[in-house]
């Protein structure tokens, strides 16, 4: 990167000082670099940011969102490079723009010893094979933290998460004297996990160890085929969320050829979450499992949609799908609006919700919830949730940026629904409620103040792109933009210089203007 020299940095200080209050609006340059900045910032690309910033001193004229957005990117500079000469200069271009260099990270907690007590041994008579046989042959995982690092999902958005956290923490380290307390955090996990908090890879690894506990300790009180079934399932699935883990892996292996024994060839059953308890049913399809409670005409009609518009939707996008999903994908079909909301806390308006966790890059878990109360469920609400996981598979090491998520599945529903889009652009367009198109290709999140006009710019604009050169076409697109930055990726996709020169061109194509 350019050299940020001493007498550079004062005269960005001059610049972008808290006392240097700009008269007008900055320069569009100036906007849109730091609308993408903070875009490299969320995508852990620091020094891009900070490139893209310091062409623009000349022009950011005290701007303080400019100046907040650079001392963010040098803060987060210092924590990756490795140069020292580099570190020392961005310090003190951070010190110049009154920041502190970030604190250091804290040493990781050491592993506890942690002891398997309190196992039963095989019931009489029951030909399984030793469950973690010896005290200590299941490895300790250490200690949970008290404060979660980011791992599998978004941060938390209540304010409880983290004492949530916490409690799940503190009950897991206690389970270590007290084993009967190990179904009880591995509750607190699960109830975390379906809060969509952010669990670390310590505190997954904790809820993994616990589950496969609890299994152990219900396979040796000789269930019953169903019941080992579940067990099953759940094995599966402790495995799934700590695949790093060798040990958990080497005797959760073991405890898995017990439980599949036992089940006596019963396909795995998963039971319903615990925010679904209740009289649930389930059907399963090749690449689904469709939960429902009642009578079972809707569940079957989505069963079916779900195979065919996955079949569809992977070819129109990418090719055709690479075998079956593995772990299926989980429909829930909520009754109402009140227990659509329960579960996924979402407005009493809301028709659908997509969850997928990754972990390594693999999909370890898929979840889509609806409502039977919806009368387009089958046209709109499936299937773009469903393109929001098929998304997941498309884009495995980096998730596709918001406006073109939310485009992608929108595009997926009706021609009625995709109609009602085109036409909110004009009266958005009317009322100021459009950003530039490079605001909205950077924004990392959707802006709350302009929720209605994001969605429709980020719809139409997708729209537009498709229906230039076709979908796949636009998901090479969005790959390059993640490898190479946008205004690369338009040039090479569409020959289109940047976003400033792709503005006028999809107002003129979708506003006649």
């Amino acid at each position: 990167m350019p050299r940020f020299s001493p007498a550079r940095a004062v005269l960005a200080a001059a610049l972008l000082c808290p006392f240097a209050v700009a008269q007008q609006p900055p320069p569009r340059s100036v906007i849109e670099a730091v609308a993408v900045a903070k875009a490299r910032l969320a995508e852990g690309r620091p020094t891009d940011a900070v490139q893209l910033l310091e062409r623009q001193l000349a022009a950011a004229d005290g701007d303080a969102d400019f100046r907040d957005t650079l001392r963010a990117a040098y803060a987060a500079q210092v924590k990756q490079l490795t140069d020292p000469t580099a570190v020392d200069t961005a310090r003190k271009n951070l010190a110049l723009l009154g920041g502190a260099p970030p604190a250091a990270e804290p040493p990781p907690l050491p592993a506890v010893p942690l002891p398997v007590t309190g196992m039963l041994p095989p019931p009489s008579g029951a030909e399984l094979p030793p469950l973690f046989p010896a005290a200590g042959s299941l490895p300790p995982p250490v200690a949970a933290p008290a404060a979660p690092k980011p791992v599998v999902q978004a941060a938390a958005s209540d304010t409880g998460g983290i004492d949530l956290l916490k409690q799940a923490s503190a009950v897991f380290n206690l389970a270590r004297t007290e084993p009967a307390k190990f179904a009880q955090a591995r509750d607190l996990f699960a109830l975390a996990f379906n809060r969509k908090l952010s669990l670390s890879a310590e505190q997954l690894t904790a809820w993994a160890y616990c589950r496969l506990k609890v299994a152990t300790d219900t396979l040796n009180r000789n269930p019953d085929a169903p019941t080992a079934a579940e067990l099953v399932a759940e094995i599966e699935d402790a495995l799934a969320i700590a695949p790093d883990h060798a040990g958990l892996q080497n005797a959760g292996k073991d405890l898995l050829a017990a439980a599949r024994k036992r089940a006596g060839g019963l396909p795995p059953m998963r039971p319903v979450p615990p925010a679904l308890a209740g009289d649930w049913q389930h059907l399963d399809t090749d690449n689904f499992r469709v939960k429902y409670q009642g009578k079972a005409g809707v569940a079957q009609a989505v069963a079916r949609a779900a195979e065919e518009k996955r079949r569809t939707l992977f070819a129109e996008w990418s090719a055709a799908p690479d075998g079956k999903w593995q772990p299926k994908c989980e429909i829930v079909i909520h009754p109402d609006a009140a227990s659509f909301t329960r579960a996924t806390r979402l407005p009493a308006d809301g028709t659908g919700r997509a969850d997928v966790t990754l972990t390594n890059g693999e999909p370890v878990a898929r979840r889509i919830d609806l409502r039977s109360d919806d009368a387009t469920v089958v046209d709109d609400a499936l299937p773009r949730e469903l393109t929001h996981v098929i998304l997941a598979d498309l884009f495995p090491s980096q998730a596709p940026p918001k406006w073109a998520a939310l485009g992608m599945a929108v595009l997926a529903e009706s021609p009625e629904q995709l109609g009602r889009y085109r036409r909110t652009v004009a009266r958005c367009d009317r009322d100021n409620e459009l950003q530039p198109v490079g605001a909205v290709m950077a924004a990392t999140d959707i802006p709350a103040k302009s929720v209605t006009g994001f969605a429709v710019e980020s719809v139409s604009l997708v729209d537009f792109l498709v229906r230039w050169k076709g979908k796949k076409h636009f998901v090479g697109f969005v790959r390059d933009a993640q490898r190479y930055g946008y205004e690369s990726a338009l040039k090479r996709q569409y020959s289109v210089a940047d976003s400033r020169e792709l503005e006028p061109l999809w107002r003129k194509n979708v506003l006649g203007k």
